[in-house]
């Protein structure tokens, strides 16, 4: 697992941290909703198996879609904010 040093957006001000490669880190911050936005790479194979990213004991999430890029690879990587206005305490 690799966790980025904080960069520090120019747009907000705001620190962020980038967590690659590690299912279980990026499962617990799910489930404590310390993700504002996702970037998801999409690599165009079918394994048939593996670990999900998203399993059923994850709270419902409303996301938007941010940006897309297809890469030359015919990899595609998409980045979703968070969507907390369009979320419901039930």
């Amino acid at each position: 697992m690799i966790l980025s040093p904080p960069l520090k957006t120019e747009t907000t001000g705001r620190w962020q941290y980038v967590p690659f490669g590690s299912a279980n880190l990026s499962n617990t911050l799910i489930n404590a909703e310390l993700f504002d936005e996702y970037r998801i790479g999409i690599v165009p194979i079918i394994l048939g198996k593996g670990r999900q990213l998203f399993t059923p004991e994850h709270k419902q999430q409303h996301l938007k879609l941010i940006e897309n890029h297809h890469t030359a690879t015919d990899c595609v990587i998409v980045r979703y904010r968070r969507d907390r206005s369009a979320e419901t305490d039930n």
